[in-house]
C-alpha cells in the first residue's frame, strides 16, 4: 500500500519519553527542562510557588493591585479566559527579520483556564500552562461564545500550542509559520499577501540601526524575551512565576539579555595547514596516481586563493556577578561559547580553553542559531560552521571525497601507508601502518579540512565520538557519565559544537577513533568513507545538511527500493502506449503477496509519469456498487478530461458522437460525465435482463474509444481485483480485448496466494490469453536486506553504514514485507525505541530492546496492538469506518454524528493524523486493506458482535438521514442492515427493511448492477415469514418476480427457476402467474437441451390467455392459417395500420409477450410452428393496434411468406416491419428486426450486396443497445453468406470473421461462435492457409452427431461445396443425398436454399455425363434444381441468373447440344462479372473450359482455364488456382 508521507516530530517523541519518565530518555530525546537561577533562587516555597503556577493560593498572599501596577499591568488571575499577551515586542527588530517580527505580531501568548484545557495538536493537557494561539482563531472563537481554550470542532493545525519549555517557543513560532498562517480561514486575506511578500524579501544583514545582526544572539533573545515576561520552565510545562505577565517595556541588550548585563568577546582560531601533508606525499607516488594527487594540489591551492577556508574564532562571553545569569553560576565558573565570528583570522593558535560543563547547557542555542539561519521562507542561504554556505560546505565534502579515492588507491600501493608519508618521502619503505592508523589519519586531515583547527593541538576524539557515534546497537553506552568526566580533562571545542551538519560530524569522528577505540561496532572500513561521503555529494539534501527539527516529514515508497526491474517494466508498458504502431490494449498483471508493495509499486511509479493515471480497489468487504473499482476509475478519468481545457471541446463532441442520447444513462453511473457533456434530457435504452449489462459494457468502451488514443493514453490502475465480482470482470475483459481502444494500459493488482486455479479471475485471464491480448506479468516479493537497508537510510537520512544494524533486526522481524516494515518502523517511533535527538540532531535507536521485543507473526496482529493504544472513541470510529469498507464518504459521519454520543468525524480525523486513515477530499479511506481489516477485527475488543455491530450503524444511519438522503445513500443503508439483519425482532422494521431491499434492488437492476440486485433483493426475501404472503403479499411477489429475473440475468439459472417455482406455488391469480411464467420460459429457452420444456410453457400460457396454439401442425393448417393472417392484412391499408399505435389491451400485449419468446424458440426447435406464431402475433396486431413488439410479428410473417412462394408480399411485410421499429424508435428491437429482415425476407428481393450492408447495420445496432445475441447471430449469417453466396474477397473476409469471432467470445456467445467456425476453416483452406482438407472433412463428419440439427445441414452443404469445387463429385453427391431435408430446416433462408440447390443440380449433371449408364439416377435432381432456381430468378434476378445460364449450359452440355451450352456458358460469365459474384465467374470459367477441353478446343480451353485462374487468385482462393494448375495448365 501506497505511504505517501511519516512524519515524526520531536515533540511526539517528548511525549512518549515523558510516559517513561526517565530523566535519560528526555535528555536523548533533547527535551530536558532547566529551571532558571532566577525560579530557583525565589524566596518562596516549592508548594506555595507549585500552587501559584496552577493558579490556586497555598497561603500566600495575592499581589496587591498597586504592586501589579507597578510591575506590569494587571491581566486577570491565573484561570481567567481573557489572560493574554501579545507576542510581539518593540525589540524585535533590533535582533529579529522582517518576517519574523510580522509572525509574532499575529501570535499571543496566553494562559489556560480550566483544569483541563484541549491542545488541537496533542489533545488534552493541564490548566494554568502558558500557550502560544493565532490571534485571529482566538477573536472567532470568542465571537462564537466559546471559551479560547475551549477544544475546537475543527481548526486548521497549530492554531493553539503549548511548549513544554522557553527553549521551544522559537520552534512552535516556526511550526505556526510553516503550517498555519497561509492555511488558516480566520487570518485576513490582506495580512497572508502581506506575509507572502516579506516572505519573498531577502532579509537584510543589518537592522536600522546599522549594527549587523548576530545569528547567534537570536535563540537567546527568544529565551530571555520570554523570561522577562515573568515566564518559567516547570516540569508540567511553561507557567508564570508571578501569576501574571509583567510588564513588556523592559529593554535587551544585543546579546538578547537584559540591558544591564555587559558582553565581552574573545577569540582564537587555528588553520588547518597540515592538509599539505597528505597531498605532499603525492608527489612522490607513481605515476598513475598523479591524476589525483594533482587535482587534490590544484583543489588546495584554489581554496586557499579564494579565502574559503576559513578559520574559526571562539568567543568567549564574561559575565557580571552582580547580574542574574540563566544557569546556576559555580565559582569558578569558566567563560562560555556565545557565538562565533563571521570573518576569521588563519593561522593563529588556540589561546582560550572552554569548559566543556556550561558548554552542554548551550548546545540547544548553538543549534536554535543554526536554524535561524536555515529559514526557507526569508530567503537566505543556510550557514554552518565557519560561516560556510550550502556551497561552500559541499565544496568541502567533494573535496574530501577525492582525499578519500586518493587514500584509497594510494592503500592499494605496497609500502605507502598514509600515515607514513614523510618516511616514504626519504625512501624508508619498510614502515608501515595498519589500516586504523591510515583511517586516523584521513580522520585528522578531515577535521582540519572543515575546522581549520589541529587535532594535535588538543584532544577532540571523546566528546566529538560521544555526541554523534552510536554502537553497533545505535545506542550511546555510558555517554553522560563519560561526557562529564571527559569535559573535566578537555576544554577544547568539538567539531561537532562548530555548527557543521551530524551526517559529517559522525564520519569524522568514526576515523578518529580508529586507532585508540576498540569499542565494538566502532569499526569503518575505507569503502564506507567513500560511500558516505559519494551519499553526501550527490545527494546533500538527504545525507549532509541539517533538517528541520521541529517535524520532520519524509516521502517515500517502500516497495520501490530494490523495484528497479519492475519499475522499468511498468514504465516500458506506458511508453509503448504512445507508439502509434500498436493496436489495441496492453494488459499488465502485478502479483505478490499481502505488502508486498504492489498498489505502491504501481502508484509511485506511474501517477505523476503518466499521462493520465486513474486508480480503483475492489473492496473485501463488497460494497453494493456497481462495479465500484472500474466505474470510479472511470469517473476520475472523466473528472481528468473535464480539467484539460485544451481539448475539452473536440472530447465534447467525441463523447457525444460516441454515447449518443444514452448519456443520462452513463451519467448515474459516472457523475463527472456531466462535466464533459450536456445531457438534458436524453433518454436511455430500456433494455432489460442480459441485453442491458452488454449495453452497459458497449458504452463504456465507446466512452474510452472516443478520448484515449496514442497521443493521450489512459493508465487505469485496478487493485486488489482478486476481490471483483464476476461482472467486473466481464468488463475488464471487454475492456482489455477491445482493438479499437488506443493507447489504453490496464493494470491489475492481485494476490496470487488467494488465486487458485478455479478462481474467476485466473478463467478471465486465460480468455484474455486466447485473444491475444499484449500481456505482461510483473512478480512483486518482499524486500531484499539491501532494500530494507536503502528505505531505513533514506527514512533517517543516515548513510547505510549506521542504519544496517538496524536494518537487519527490522528484516530479521519482518522478513522484507514493505508494508509490514513500515509499520514496524512507525511502532518503534511510537514506542521510543526509534527517536530523533535534538542534542545530536541525528535519529538514535535501542537496537538490544528492539531485537528483544516481541513482534506479532502478522501485520494484522501488530495493526491490531497499535490500533488498541488509541482513545476508545477513536477505536469506535475505525471500527465503523472499517464497516463500511475501504472507504467512505466523510458526509455518512457527519450524518451519524447527528447522535449526541458520537464525535465521528473528529476522532477520524486524529485517525488521520496519526497515518491510520487517508482523507483526499472528503472521503476517508484506509491507507492498506490490512489497515481495515485489523480495525474491523476490533469490533470484538469493544465488547461488540460483528452482526449487532452492522445492525446498529444501519439503525443510526435509518434513524438521522432525511429522505434525500435516504435515496443518496439508499446502498450504504441497506448493506449495513443486510450484515445483521438476522438480529431483527421487529415485525415492521424487517418488513421496512424488505422494502427498502426491493427498492435497492430495482436500483441496482436500472443500473445494469445486477449482482448487487441479486444480493439486495436475496436480504429481502430472506426476511419474509409465511404470514407476509396474506399481509404483504404485492411486496412478496415483487422480490420473487424481480429476483427470479436478475438472477437469470447472472446465468443463475437453478436459483431462477427455484424463486419462481415458490412464486407460482403461491399464486392464485393469472395475472400473478404472468410474470413468473415470463421468466420460467426465458430461463428455460437459455438452455439448449430445455427448450422444447419452455416451448410447451409458452404454449400453456398462451392458451391461459385465449390464444390457444395446435402442439402439432400439418400443412393444410399451415395453409389455412397463412391465407387468413393475409386476407386480413389485405383489408388494412398502412396509414390505416399505423394509426392504431398503443391502443392493445394489457392482456393481449401480454400474449404478445409470449409470443415474441416463441418466435424465436420454435423456429431453432419446432420450425412447423413458426407460421403458426408469426401469423397469429400479426392478427392480434392487426385486430388490437400495433404496439413495441409489433416489428417482430410483422417481420416474422414476412419470412413465412417468402418461404411459401409470395415474395412480394413478404418484403412489404419485412418494410413495414422496419417502419415499424423507426416509428417506435424501439432501440431493443433494432438488431433482431434488421438481422430477419436482411437475412431472411430482403435477399430474395434484393441483390445479396444490399443484404449484407443491413446485416452489418444489424451488428452495430445490437452492440450498441447490448443485444449482443442478435448482433452476433447476424455476424455469423452475414459470414457464411459472404463466404459461398456473394463471393466476398477472401483476405478482407477472414480478417472480419477473426474480428467477429473476437466479439462472439468476448461477448461469451459461444455456440454462434462455434457454428461459425467452419466456415472460417473452409476460407482459411481455400485461401491455402490450410493444409489438411481431410482432417476438415473428418472434423465435419465427426461433429455432425454433436450439433445442432441446423448447423448439422449447414456443415453437409460445406463438405458438398468443397467436393464439388475440387472434382470429388461421388463425395459431393454423397454428402448431397444426407443433405435432402435441408429445405425444410431453413426455412426462408435464401441462400443456403439457392445454393444448396444450385451446386447440388451441378453435381448431377457432372455424374450424368460421366455415367451415362446411371443418367436415370440424376435427372429428377437436375430437373428439380432447373425449376426452382428458375423460379427463384423471377424475383431475385440479381442473385439468380448467372446460376440459371450455368445450370442451363451444363444441361445442354448433357443433352449435345454445344450450340446452346456455349451461349449459356458466355452469359453465365459475363452475368456472374456484372453483378460481382467472383468466385462464381471463376466457376462459370472454369466449365467452359472444361467442356472446350472435352470437346477438342484445347486452346480456348487454355485460354479459358487461365481466366478462371485469374478469378479464383482475386477471389484469394489460392488452392483452387494451384487446383487448376496442376491439372489443367
Amino acid at each position: 500500500a501506497p505511504i505517501d508521507v511519516m512524519k515524526f516530530r520531536s515533540n511526539s517523541a517528548h511525549e512518549q519519553s515523558e510516559k517513561r519518565g526517565g530523566s535519560d530518555a528526555m535528555r536523548a530525546d533533547g527535551m530536558a527542562h532547566a529551571v532558571p537561577a532566577a525560579a530557583a533562587s525565589s524566596p518562596m516555597p516549592d508548594t506555595d510557588r507549585m500552587a501559584q503556577y496552577n493558579g490556586r493560593s497555598s497561603g500566600a498572599p495575592s499581589p496587591t493591585p498597586d504592586a501589579a501596577a507597578q510591575d506590569g499591568p494587571e491581566l486577570g488571575n491565573v484561570g481567567n479566559a481573557d489572560q493574554s499577551l501579545l507576542m510581539s515586542h518593540r525589540d524585535d527588530p533590533e535582533y529579529l527579520s522582517e518576517a519574523l517580527c510580522f509572525v509574532r505580531s499575529q501570535l499571543e501568548f496566553f494562559v489556560s483556564s480550566d483544569d483541563t484545557v484541549y491542545n488541537v495538536n496533542k489533545g488534552p493537557t493541564q490548566g494554568g500552562r502558558v500557550g502560544i494561539r493565532c490571534k485571529y482563531c482566538a477573536n472567532v472563537q470568542c465571537a462564537q461564545g466559546e471559551k479560547p481554550q475551549s477544544k475546537p470542532e475543527k481548526q486548521t493545525r497549530y492554531a493553539t500550542s503549548f511548549p513544554n519549555s522557553i527553549r521551544l517557543v522559537y520552534q512552535t513560532v516556526r511550526n505556526f509559520q510553516r503550517f498555519h498562517i497561509l492555511k488558516c480561514p480566520a487570518i485576513p486575506e490582506d495580512v497572508k499577501a502581506q506575509y507572502q511578500t516579506l516572505k519573498s524579501t531577502k532579509r537584510p544583514k543589518e537592522h536600522s540601526s546599522g549594527r549587523r545582526r548576530s545569528s547567534l544572539s537570536s535563540p537567546l533573545y527568544w529565551e530571555n524575551d520570554c523570561r522577562r515576561r515573568g515566564m518559567i520552565d516547570t516540569k508540567s510545562g511553561i507557567r508564570l512565576q508571578s501569576g501574571r505577565f509583567l510588564s513588556n517595556d523592559r529593554k535587551l541588550s544585543e546579546s538578547g539579555k537584559e540591558c544591564e548585563e555587559s558582553v565581552n568577546l574573545h577569540a582564537d582560531s587555528t588553520h588547518c595547514d597540515e592538509l599539505t601533508q597528505v597531498l605532499s606525499c603525492a608527489r612522490s607516488i607513481p605515476p598513475d596516481m598523479a591524476d589525483i594527487s594533482s587535482s587534490l594540489l590544484d583543489q588546495n591551492q584554489k581554496i586557499h586563493e579564494e579565502g574559503k577556508l576559513k578559520s574559526m574564532k571562539s568567543q568567549l562571553i564574561s559575565v557580571s556577578d552582580e547580574q542574574p545569569q540563566l544557569l546556576p553560576a559555580a565559582e569558578d565558573s569558566p567563560p562560555i561559547i556565545a557565538g562565533m565570528s563571521p570573518t576569521l583570522q588563519l593561522n593563529q593558535p588556540a589561546e582560550v580553553a572552554v569548559s566543556s560543563d556550561t558548554l552542554s547547557d548551550y548546545q540547544t542555542a548553538l543549534l536554535a542559531s543554526a536554524e535561524e539561519t536555515n529559514l526557507h521562507d526569508q530567503g537566505n542561504e543556510r550557514t554552518w560552521g565557519l560561516s560556510l554556505t550550502d556551497g561552500d560546505l559541499l565544496e568541502k565534502v567533494s573535496l574530501a571525497r577525492n582525499m578519500a579515492l586518493a587514500v584509497g588507491q594510494i592503500e592499494q600501493l605496497p609500502q605507502i601507508p598514509l600515515g607514513a608519508c614523510d618516511n616514504f618521502c626519504n625512501g624508508n619503505a619498510s614502515l608501515q601502518e595498519d589500516n586504523a592508523d591510515m583511517l586516523y589519519s584521513l580522520g585528522t586531515e578531515l577535521f582540519e579540512l572543515f575546522s581549520g583547527l589541529s587535532v594535535d593541538s588538543f584532544d577532540i576524539l571523546p566528546t566529538d565520538y560521544e555526541e554523534f557515534e552510536c554502537d553497533a546497537n545505535g545506542e550511546k553506552p555510558q555517554r553522560r557519565a563519560k561526557r562529564e568526566k571527559r569535559r573535566e580533562e578537555s576544554r577544547h571545542v568539538p567539531l561537532s559544537e562548530l555548527g557543521f551538519p551530524p551526517p559529517l560530524c559522525s564520519l569524522v569522528s568514526s576515523l578518529l577513533i580508529q586507532r585508540s577505540n576498540n569499542q565494538k561496532g566502532s569499526e569503518i572500513s575505507l569503502a564506507e568513507v567513500e560511500e558516505d561521503l559519494r551519499l553526501m555529494v550527490t545527494e546533500p539534501e538527504k545525507f549532509l545538511f541539517q533538517h528541520d527539527l521541529g517535524g520532520l516529514e519524509i516521502s517515500f515508497g517502500p516497495s520501490l527500493y530494490g523495484r528497479e526491474e519492475e519499475t522499468s517494466t511498468l514504465l516500458g508498458a506506458c511508453e509503448r502506449s504512445t507508439d502509434v504502431n500498436r493496436n489495441g490494449s496492453e494488459l499488465v498483471l502485478v502479483s505478490g503477496y499481502s505488502g508486498t508493495g504492489k498498489s505502491c509499486l504501481v502508484t509511485e511509479c506511474l501517477a505523476d509519469k503518466a499521462h493520465c493515471f486513474v486508480s480503483g480497489k475492489f473492496d473485501e468487504m463488497k460494497q453494493f456498487r456497481p462495479l465500484s473499482a472500474i466505474i470510479s476509475a472511470l469517473d476520475d478519468y472523466c473528472g481528468f478530461l473535464a480539467r484539460d481545457t485544451d481539448r475539452l471541446e473536440n472530447v465534447k463532441q467525441a463523447v457525444m458522437d460516441a454515447i449518443g442520447d444514452e448519456g443520462q444513462f452513463l451519467a448515474n453511473l459516472i457523475p463527472n460525465l456531466r462535466k464533459i457533456v450536456d445531457l438534458g434530457m436524453n433518454q436511455s435504452v430500456q433494455n432489460r435482463g442480459r441485453e442491458a449489462l452488454q449495453h452497459l459494457f458497449w458504452k463504456l468502451r465507446m466512452l474510452l474509444r472516443s478520448t484515449c488514443d496514442h497521443s493521450h493514453p489512459v493508465v487505469i490502475f485496478l487493485d486488489d481485483i482478486h476481490w471483483a465480482d464476476n461482472v467486473s470482470l466481464d468488463l475488464m475483459q471487454a475492456l482489455a480485448v477491445d482493438s479499437e481502444i488506443k493507447g489504453l494500459i490496464l493494470i491489475c493488482s492481485y494476490r496470487d496466494n488467494e488465486v487458485g486455479t478455479g478462481h474467476p479471475l485466473i478463467t478471465h485471464l486465460e480468455d484474455i490469453k486466447r485473444s491475444h491480448v499484449s500481456i505482461t506479468q510483473i512478480e512483486v516479493r518482499n524486500l531484499d536486506m539491501g532494500s530494507i537497508t536503502s528505505l531505513i537510510s533514506d527514512l533517517l537520512s543516515l548513510t547505510p553504514r549506521l542504519t544496517r544494524p538496524l536494518a537487519e533486526v527490522v528484516f530479521q522481524k519482518t522478513c522484507g514485507n514493505a508494508f509490514f516494515t513500515v509499520q514496524f518502523l512507525t511502532t518503534l517511533f511510537q514506542e521510543g525505541l526509534l527517536h530523533f535527538s535534538l542534542e545530536s540532531r541525528r535519529w538514535e535507536w535501542k537496537l538490544n530492546q528492539i531485537r528483544e521485543r516481541d513482534i506479532a507473526d502478522s501485520v494484522v496482529e501488530l495493526m491490531t496492538d497499535k490500533l488498541c493504544r488509541l482513545p476508545p472513541a477513536v477505536q469506535e470510529a475505525l471500527c465503523t469506518a472499517a464497516a463500511f469498507g475501504a472507504q467512505c464518504n466523510e458526509a455518512v459521519f457527519q450524518i451519524l454524528d447527528r447522535d449526541q454520543s458520537n464525535n465521528f468525524v473528529a476522532s477520524l480525523d486524529i485517525a488521520v493524523a496519526e497515518g491510520l486513515l487517508v482523507k483526499p477530499e472528503s472521503v476517508y479511506r484506509f491507507p492498506h486493506d490490512q489497515v481495515q481489516h485489523a480495525a474491523y477485527l476490533l469490533i470484538p475488543e469493544l465488547g461488540r458482535d460483528y452482526q449487532a455491530f452492522h445492525l446498529a450503524v444501519g439503525r443510526s444511519l435509518m434513524k438521522h438521514l432525511s429522505d434525500h438522503e435516504l435515496d443518496l445513500y439508499l446502498f450504504i443503508v441497506v448493506d449495513q442492515y443486510n450484515r445483521g439483519s438476522n438480529l431483527i425482532a421487529h415485525d415492521k422494521e424487517r418488513i421496512d427493511l424488505a422494502a427498502l431491499s426491493l427498492k435497492a434492488g430495482q436500483r441496482a437492476f436500472s443500473m445494469s448492477s445486477f449482482l448487487p440486485a441479486a444480493q439486495f433483493l436475496n436480504l429481502g426475501l430472506g426476511l419474509l415469514i409465511d404470514d407476509d404472503w396474506e399481509r404483504h403479499r404485492v411486496l412478496c411477489f415483487d422480490l420473487f418476480n424481480l429476483c427470479s429475473e436478475t438472477e437469470y440475468t447472472l446465468g443463475d439459472l437453478d436459483g431462477s427457476e427455484r424463486h419462481i417455482g415458490e412464486a407460482l406455488r403461491r399464486a392464485k391469480t393469472l395475472d400473478e402467474k404472468l410474470q413468473p411464467f415470463m421468466t420460467l420460459v426465458q430461463t428455460l429457452g437459455l438452455q439448449r437441451d430445455r427448450v422444447n420444456d419452455a416451448i410447451d410453457t409458452a404454449l400453456e400460457v398462451l392458451d391461459m390467455l385465449g390464444e390457444s396454439l395446435p402442439e402439432i401442425v400439418s400443412e393444410a393448417m399451415t395453409k389455412e392459417e397463412i391465407m387468413t393472417t393475409q386476407e386480413l392484412l389485405a383489408m388494412k391499408p398502412e396509414e390505416e395500420l399505423f394509426a392504431a399505435k398503443d391502443s392493445m389491451p394489457e392482456m393481449k400485449k401480454r400474449a404478445i409477450g409470449f409470443l415474441k419468446n416463441l418466435l424465436y424458440l420454435v423456429y431453432v426447435k419446432r420450425k412447423e410452428l413458426f407460421p403458426i406464431v408469426a401469423c397469429r402475433m400479426v392478427r392480434l396486431l392487426l385486430l388490437h393496434g400495433i404496439c413495441l413488439e409489433s416489428s417482430l410479428g410483422f417481420v416474422s410473417f414476412g419470412v413465412v411468406l417468402c418461404g411459401s412462394g409470395d415474395f412480394d408480399g413478404g418484403y412489404r411485410l419485412g418494410r413495414i416491419a422496419l417502419l415499424v421499429t423507426e416509428m417506435f424508435d424501439a432501440k431493443d428491437y433494432h438488431s433482431r428486426v434488421y438481422a430477419i429482415a436482411y437475412s431472411l425476407v430482403v435477399p430474395w428481393r434484393e441483390p445479396i450486396q444490399a443484404a449484407h450492408i443491413g446485416l452489418k447495420r444489424a451488428i452495430e445496432f445490437g452492440v450498441k443497445t447490448g443485444d449482443t445475441e442478435y448482433a452476433m447471430i447476424s455476424a455469423s449469417m452475414y459470414c457464411v453468406s459472404a463466404l459461398h453466396f456473394s463471393g466476398q474477397e477472401l483476405n478482407s473476409l477472414i480478417i472480419e470473421m477473426d474480428k467477429y469471432a473476437k466479439q462472439m467470445k468476448e461477448y461469451k456467445h459461444q455456440f454462434i461462435h462455434d457454428v461459425t467456425t467452419p466456415a472460417r476453416q473452409v476460407a482459411l483452406y481455400l485461401m491455402g492457409r490450410s493444409t489438411y482438407p481431410t482432417e476438415i472433412r473428418d472434423e465435419i463428419h465427426d461433429s455432425w452427431e454433436q450439433i445442432d440439427t441446423i448447423h448439422r445441414y449447414m456443415l453437409r452443404f460445406y463438405f458438398m461445396w468443397l467436393e464439388f469445387l475440387f472434382e470429388r463429385y461421388e463425395s459431393a453427391w454423397e454428402a448431397y443425398q444426407k443433405n435432402q431435408d435441408l429445405p425444410k430446416h431453413f426455412f426462408g433462408k435464401f441462400e443456403a436454399l439457392c445454393n444448396h440447390t444450385f451446386y447440388s443440380g451441378l453435381t448431377a449433371l457432372v455424374l450424368a455425363r460421366n455415367n451415362g449408364n446411371e443418367r436415370a439416377e440424376y435427372a429428377e435432381c437436375i430437373d428439380d434444381s432447373i425449376a426452382q432456381i428458375k423460379k427463384w430468378t423471377s424475383s431475385s434476378q440479381w442473385n439468380c441468373e448467372h446460376k440459371l445460364e450455368l445450370l442451363v449450359a451444363e444441361h445442354s452440355y448433357l443433352e449435345g447440344n454445344f450450340v446452346d451450352a456455349v451461349r449459356a456458358y458466355d452469359a453465365a460469365i459475363d452475368l456472374a462479372a456484372k453483378h460481382s459474384f467472383v468466385h462464381e465467374q471463376a466457376l462459370a470459367l472454369e466449365k467452359k473450359a472444361i467442356f472446350c477441353n472435352e470437346t477438342g478446343d484445347h486452346i480456348n480451353a487454355c485460354e479459358h482455364f487461365k481466366r478462371a485462374c485469374d478469378c479464383y487468385a482475386k477471389w484469394g482462393a489460392s488452392t483452387k488456382v494451384a487446383f487448376i494448375q496442376a491439372n489443367y495448365l
